[in-house]
């Protein structure tokens, strides 16, 4: 269920392969319901089904936005952001602009087949959906133990700019070209070092540079689904960032994931070889898919410094291969 996902996601329990796997897994296995309806504007939204269970029970298998929008931030937290705005967006579309009462809450979609919309403003949804803003679009984290703050933005990737005025942080940023400019003011009780952690548009590092000053960064060697850069700045009120990106991109994620049959050999993305391929799932033999059910393998990319794990998705369907096959 969806609820199995968000709390070991959210609780920093799994690692971040492992957090890529487990959403991965529901993801391909939940139903996806389109948003729409008149005045929509027409996209890939969806919302969740809560989970698969049957015979249908009203506690779990409903279209509930809290469920989605703590799913939403697991998303993000797990490195998938492009599916995380999907699922963002739809629910905010369907809660706050189709519902009954527009800029509600509420508990369950008018969209689910038996319990429509009910219990408007609920107070489950109202938290969650403000932590997936600022925690998951935004990527706002901050520590006050530890005295750190981190911010790693989950912006699709088509956006140019966006900005948050919050009590504890302003957050500005633009995109013009190769440009990255970040403005962020702190109003946090206590100074706080930051750390940008960027998705990486180029396998090499960019140049930052604050206050007249250059910044080096590094690649996170951990990172799934892209490279990221991370950049540490020491504590002030303010910072003002730019980060200028050059050289060639990283490889982008491979298509939606493959139907094999058992003993198929497995499809890899374009300059992938089997031999950077990891299997924690033990569900190959010799680059052939054999263990039925859905499976994330990881292709080890590195290029200079840059190194990170290309997820690679896929379902086996049917019984064991034929002696020999």
């Amino acid at each position: 269920a969806l609820w199995t996902v968000y709390h070991t996601i959210d609780s920093q329990v799994p690692s971040p392969r492992q957090a890529w796997q487990i959403v991965s897994e529901r993801l391909s296995a939940l139903r996806r319901i389109p948003v729409h309806g008149p005045g929509v504007p027409a996209g890939p939204w969806y919302m969740l089904s809560c989970s698969n269970w049957l015979p249908y029970l009203w506690s779990l298998n409903l279209l509930a936005l809290g469920e989605n929008m703590h799913t939403a931030l697991a998303l993000w937290q797990a490195g998938m952001a492009e599916e995380a705005f999907l699922l963002f967006k739809g629910n905010v579309l369907d809660s706050l602009f189709m519902g009954l009462c527009p800029g509600n809450f509420h508990m369950s979609s008018e969209l689910d087949t038996h319990r429509q919309e009910a219990q408007r403003d609920f107070g489950d949804p109202i938290g969650i959906t403000s932590r997936a803003l600022t925690e998951g679009l935004f990527g706002i984290q901050p520590d006050l133990l530890h005295g750190a703050l981190t911010i790693r933005p989950g912006f699709p990737a088509e956006w140019s700019h966006a900005s948050l005025q919050h009590a504890g942080l302003d957050f500005n940023w633009r995109r013009e070209g190769s440009l990255d400019t970040y403005e962020i003011a702190s109003r946090l009780p206590k100074p706080v070092a930051l750390t940008l952690n960027l998705r990486a548009r180029s396998i090499r590092l960019p140049e930052v540079s604050s206050g007249g000053a250059i910044i080096s960064g590094r690649f996170d060697p951990d990172a799934v689904g892209a490279p990221a850069a991370v950049i540490a700045l020491p504590a002030a009120p303010s910072w003002k960032i730019t980060v200028n990106w050059s050289g060639p991109a990283p490889a982008p994620l491979p298509a939606p994931h493959g139907v094999y049959s058992p003993g198929q050999a497995l499809e890899l993305p374009p300059d992938v070889s089997l031999a950077q391929i990891d299997d924690p799932q033990h569900c190959l033999t010799g680059g052939r898919a054999t263990v039925p059910g859905h499976h994330t393998v990881f292709a080890n990319m590195q290029e200079g410094e840059c190194r990170w794990s290309l997820p690679i998705s896929f379902d086996v369907k049917g019984g064991a291969p034929a002696l020999g096959a």
